[in-house]
């Protein structure tokens, strides 16, 4: 599970009495810890305002 603490640049991952917690707050939605995490126990589910939010961060990121 150290290994998900250190791959989320976002730290949006908390250990807790042996579980995993991840702060929505903090979670940025770039996937690391989905591809990372081997027992496949973290999903992403993207609804319009991440997908927005996601979109808006990529533009601000790319000069057009």
């Amino acid at each position: 599970m150290k290994c998900l603490n250190e791959i989320c640049i976002a730290d949006a991952i908390n250990f807790k009495d042996e579980k995993i917690q991840i702060n929505q707050n903090k979670c940025r939605g770039y996937g690391l810890s989905v591809n990372t995490c081997k027992q496949n126990a973290i999903t992403l589910k993207y609804d319009d305002k991440s997908t927005d939010s996601i979109v808006n961060r990529l533009y601000n990121l790319v000069e057009l």
